[in-house]
């Protein structure tokens, strides 16, 4: 039997090959969102930090943060970043982390950053021995993203890369976001979503003006904000 930790790896790589499929052009550039869940040790000047992002621009995509000083272990967050394709031909960001002691690939990807990577991405795309990571090094950290598909819908501008957690599928995810679920289907094909899936999910329509009904789409973009915020 195939182990979790071999399918986890499959369907990131079967993400590669989706998304290289789906997008109408790896020519695209966007402006694309990472959910962030904040653990006990982190706060915003962290993820500031380490997506290399102003903290005055994270907040501008989480209006339910009163205080930047003060967001509880647990809370998740959009964070901006810019989308665009790489000479491999997908869409992702490429992060650098410094390395720090005792940092391992797998506290970078499932802690530091959040599951949006995994540690068979950071083996790809760096040369370090992930059992001896020298303090100081600097590790490629890539995170995948979508600018959308005009063919599965051409009302959404703004997605989101999400890391499914734990009791989380596809059906709680269609619920609390009012996405239908063919809809995430279709930006998502390959995936089964589940936990520790990376899906992108579609938020704002790319031209309200487009539309009679505006309106639902602001509704929708309302429910997955309070939804990736929960």
């Amino acid at each position: 039997m195939i182990s979790r930790k071999m399918k986890t790896s499959l369907q990131f790589l079967v993400l590669f090959v989706t998304i290289n499929r789906v997008e109408s052009s790896c020519k695209d550039k966007c402006v694309a969102l990472a959910s962030y869940t904040i653990w006990d040790k982190s706060n915003i000047t962290f993820v500031s930090q380490i997506f290399s992002t102003a903290i005055p621009e994270i907040l501008s995509y989480n209006p339910q943060i009163t205080n930047a000083d003060i967001v509880s272990a647990g809370a998740k967050i959009n964070v901006p970043f810019s989308c665009g394709c790489n000479d491999q031909g997908f869409l992702n960001h490429g992060f650098v982390y410094s390395v720090g002691s005792e940092d391992t690939y797998s506290v970078i990807a499932e802690t530091y950053f959040s599951g949006l990577t995994n540690v068979d991405m950071l083996r790809r795309f760096n040369s370090y021995d992930d059992l001896n990571l020298k303090s100081g090094s600097q590790v490629n950290v890539v995170v995948n993203c979508s600018c959308g598909n005009s063919r599965v819908s051409k009302y959404y501008g703004l997605f989101t890369t999400y890391p499914i957690r734990r009791g989380e599928n596809l059906s709680t995810i269609a619920n609390d976001t009012t996405i239908s679920e063919s809809l995430l289907r279709g930006y998502n094909p390959g995936s089964n979503f589940l936990n520790k899936d990376l899906v992108f999910i579609p938020g704002r329509g790319i031209d309200l003006t487009i539309t009679s009904d505006f309106s639902l789409v602001n509704i929708e973009l309302f429910n997955i904000v309070c939804y990736i915020h929960r």
